[in-house]
């Protein structure tokens, strides 16, 4: 009984979790596609600079993101080493 309540809490949280990524990646394609292909159509700006003016003011304000919220989460090899380093402390 004990195994099939875990099966049944396993596949609701798989399920709500892939609802989440799935929202997730389809806003971000929706953003994408706002941003590069509706709102730069109506600008009279040649294709050549769009990037500049994409990349410049986002990379200002994810520079001062990143200078108020702090780095980047620690990669998969940044934890384990710290756990690795904790466990043999102890």
């Amino acid at each position: 009984m004990k195994k099939l309540n875990i099966f049944y809490y396993a596949t609701i949280w798989s399920f709500i979790i892939g609802i989440c990524c799935a929202t997730y990646l389809n806003l971000i394609n929706f953003i994408i596609n706002f941003v590069w292909h509706v709102l730069f159509d109506k600008l009279p700006v040649p294709s050549q600079a769009l990037p500049f003016f994409i990349c410049i003011p986002f990379g200002f304000i994810i520079g001062i993101l990143i200078k108020r919220l702090g780095s980047y989460p620690l990669t998969i090899e940044e934890v384990l080493m710290s756990v690795k380093q904790e466990f043999q402390q102890v």
